[in-house]
């Protein structure tokens, strides 16, 4: 299929505090690279932070305004060059957020999360997915199964999160887990984890997120005065806040041990 030609729209941070419609370039053919027409994109927590100008991209100069956000997406192939075996013009397809060279010293060693030159869609150094286009590395993308719709696919970039951080922690058949927070991590790690065979029971403060969280899995609920301490072999700390880490914390068994989202006793 021919490659695109022209202007797209694009939703642009234009100032902190300010989102415009923007007109922008398509972006040109690239070898090994797609262009994908963007379906559905999500809003993260970090994009609000660019709104807000407080993102550490911003302060340190990584981001410049206007600015194409949008790192949680899915969309469909309009063209493909120089991949053969990559994904196909039709493909609906969802895309790697962390864009490593491949080249470098770091990336040689199989370290690409330590990419010296690392770019990152919506934030820095990569459009983000709030256009009608974006173009992308071809092997940085996934092709979606059939029975996984494009609008249900934005939720892979947060669900890829708690599968590393579920998987780090060990969750397995009969543990106890405890999530702290019920946002879009805390309601996929409610899922994820009960999927994974442990007994879970979500903690929070919003009535609404906890009622959700029953009915996506979780076996009890709490506000976090009311969970029981030291009772947990792995707690999931998904809500951000300092008083969250400090309930997970108390909720570890004792012998518990901490680490980036989550908590788990030794054994």
């Amino acid at each position: 299929m021919t490659w695109p030609r022209g202007r797209m729209r694009a939703a642009v941070v234009a100032a902190p505090g300010r989102v415009e419609l923007a007109e922008l370039p398509i972006p040109e053919p690239l070898p090994g690279h797609a262009l994908v027409r963007v379906d559905h994109v999500g809003v993260c927590g970090t994009d609000l932070e660019l709104l807000h100008g407080t993102a550490a991209y911003v302060r340190d100069g990584r981001v410049r305004f206007p600015h194409v956000f949008g790192h949680e997406w899915s969309g469909t192939v309009v063209a493909a060059e120089g991949d053969p075996d990559g994904p196909a013009p039709g493909d609906r397809v969802v895309g790697q957020t962390m864009l490593a060279c491949r080249s470098c010293a770091n990336c040689q060693r199989g370290r690409r999360n330590l990419c010296l030159r690392l770019r990152e869609v919506g934030l820095y150094g990569q459009q983000g997915a709030a256009a009608e286009y974006i173009r992308m590395p071809v092997d940085s993308l996934a092709t979606l199964p059939p029975e996984v719709t494009s609008l249900d696919a934005t939720l892979v970039e947060p669900a890829v999160t708690v599968v590393a951080a579920l998987g780090t922690a060990g969750v397995g058949v009969g543990d106890r887990v405890a999530v702290v927070g019920t946002g879009t991590i805390g309601l996929l790690a409610v899922q994820l984890a009960a999927r994974s065979g442990g007994h879970v029971h979500a903690v929070g403060v919003d009535l609404a997120g906890l009622e959700l969280a029953a009915a996506l899995g979780a076996e009890t609920t709490y506000q976090p005065g009311a969970a029981p301490p030291d009772a947990y072999d792995v707690v999931v700390e998904a809500s951000g806040a300092a008083a969250g880490f400090a309930t997970a914390l108390r909720l570890a068994a004792t012998g518990g041990g901490s680490r980036p989202w989550g908590c788990r006793p030794s054994r």
